[in-house]
């Protein structure tokens, strides 16, 4: 496999089988972006990048992974950069992030799934919508393991001025917060590759010992349930993508079609 993408679950899905909020969405996912020439899921994902299969023992060399073994998980190494403005400075961050990302196809039928469940209006360009509402949001970028750089509004800042990037520790498509503090919402970059890939690794350890773990599932971007205890809510998000991969549906996206609806989506 060449490094540099990642490898996509699912082939084409039949259009037999499709519904027209999946061919909607499907249509969507793959127009071309006019500044970069590339397809809009490929665009909006901006952590593919310098990726390479992990071995074979991976998962099952770390606890609480063992239920991705024998899956395309890939690590990445990846760039986002940041201008300077009156509160913060010009700046180019690096970063590992350990994913597992679906296909086109694979997303756009978890749409039509999801669109036809909530009894979508065949007017409300639903499959469209929700498409335009999973990039905006992630991307459709699972992440496994590793750091996630997000600016201080796009993880909920709406107060930080400076709105810089940070680097955000993930487990199971979910923010966490490591024993070690000085590595959450770290802004300042590394120096490279190693000094990047050191920093990741902190996110493989035993996810008991997590001091904090965020209320926001990725893909579906759903919330956690009340008082759902930290270890159950990974373990509830994991398994609930993983069913999904090889699946018409993800449950954990259909609840997201009242708030996606009310996207203009472009």
């Amino acid at each position: 496999m060449r490094a540099g993408r990642l490898l996509l679950l699912s082939a084409p899905l039949a259009r037999a089988e499709s519904n027209k909020w999946e061919q909607a969405a499907f249509t969507y996912l793959q127009e071309r972006v006019d500044a970069t020439g590339k397809p809009r899921i490929a665009a909006a994902r901006y952590m593919e990048d310098k990726c390479t299969p992990v071995a074979k023992d991976w998962a099952i060399s770390h606890v609480g992974f063992e239920d991705y073994a024998g899956l395309p998980i890939q690590r990445c190494l990846y760039a986002r950069s940041q201008t300077k403005t009156e509160y913060r400075k010009a700046a180019t961050l690096i970063a590992v992030v350990w994913m597992l990302n679906p296909d086109a196809a694979r997303v756009a039928k978890w749409i039509g799934t999801a669109c036809k469940k909530a009894k979508a209006s065949s007017k409300s360009d639903c499959g469209r919508k929700l498409a335009y509402y999973i990039l905006k949001q992630n991307g459709a970028q699972f992440a496994v393991a590793g750091h996630v750089l997000e600016t201080q509004s796009e993880a909920g800042c709406d107060d930080c001025l400076a709105d810089a990037l940070i680097y955000l520790p993930f487990r199971d498509g979910v923010t966490v917060k490591l024993q070690d503090e000085l590595a959450d919402r770290r802004q300042a970059t590394f120096t490279d590759e190693k000094e990047a890939l050191d920093a990741a690794e902190k996110s493989l350890v035993d996810p008991t010992t997590f001091q904090k773990v965020g209320n926001i599932g990725r893909v579906g971007n759903i919330y956690r349930l009340d008082g759902e205890p930290a270890p159950e809510w990974l373990v509830r998000n994991r398994t609930t993508y993983l069913k999904a991969l090889n699946g018409a549906s993800y449950e954990l996206l259909d609840s997201a079609v009242p708030t996606a609806l009310q996207e203009d989506a472009r």
